[in-house]
């Protein structure tokens, strides 16, 4: 009998040491969210440029871009449809032969000069082109008598671009807007504007248009996570993944639910 408990108690060390040692390493994620470097004018909001190819801008961009670097990604996930795939790949390569030199875009200044310094091959375009019915809200608002969220949802967007107006002209630093567009504080509120009590009640008794521009916004971000992830082997140490800071709040949620494959690096603290 004692000895059928020690061969046991061997193949019970055994198999847990195999197990332990099966658990793969967690994927560090640096999930960087930013303003538009080269502003397109599309958003809601309606914010100054700001002086990317300064020398000052240049400066500190290099200096985000170091401390990105220390944490060494595997791979870059970029702000770009699969079907741009090849366009950026092309573009990556004009960048790496000299070119782009006075290109604003955040994939140019910060994902191309990480690439190149971490001599990375190529970028993944994961976006996702969907339509979206925030026009359908704002009517029905207006149809429906309901001015007050109207008025509520545009003060706050003037209330935005009157804050990110004020650090442009402040000349606040790059990084230290980075900064406050990561921190959980920036991704509440991003998010609250896309569910705040005036869209969730537009409309009459069974309209549920608000609800519908929310969902649009969240399957949009669930389906970039899902592009992401279809790109991952398992096996990456750290990856960097950038795109406009209203993304982040869901895709840093998503990241966040699966704690066993994934460790969000603290990206407001680095930027400091």
């Amino acid at each position: 009998m004692k000895s059928i408990n020690v061969i046991l108690t061997i193949l019970f060390f055994s198999f847990s040491g195999v197990a332990q040692n099966s658990v793969k390493p967690k994927t560090k994620v640096f999930l960087l969210g930013v303003f538009h470097f080269d502003n397109p004018g599309m958003d809601f909001s309606k914010t100054k440029d700001t002086d990317i190819l300064s020398e000052k801008s240049q400066h500190e961009i290099q200096d985000i871009v170091d401390i990105i670097a220390r944490t060494n990604p595997e791979k870059v996930f970029l702000e770009g449809t699969p079907s741009y795939q090849p366009k950026m790949d092309s573009l990556y390569s004009v960048f790496l032969n000299g070119g782009l030199k006075n290109d604003k875009d955040e994939s140019t200044q910060i994902g191309f000069r990480l690439m190149k310094q971490l001599s990375l091959k190529k970028s993944f375009c994961v976006d996702v082109s969907m339509p979206f019915s925030a026009d359908s809200l704002i009517n029905t608002w207006k149809m429906s008598k309901q001015d007050a969220y109207f008025d509520e949802f545009m003060s706050d967007i003037k209330s935005f671009e009157k804050r990110v107006n004020s650090e442009i002209e402040s000349g606040m630093s790059i990084k230290q807007r980075l900064h406050n567009v990561n921190t959980q504080r920036s991704r509440n509120h991003d998010l609250a504007t896309y569910t705040f009590t005036g869209a969730m009640k537009a409309g009459k008794k069974g309209n549920f248009i608000g609800a519908d521009v929310a969902s649009e916004w969240y399957v949009r971000n669930i389906r970039i996570y899902s592009n992401i992830l279809r790109e991952l082997d398992g096996n990456e140490k750290s990856i960097f993944v950038m795109f406009g800071s209203s993304h982040q709040s869901i895709l840093y949620h998503l990241f966040a639910l699966h704690p066993n494959e994934f460790e969000l690096i603290d990206v407001p603290k680095l930027l400091k």
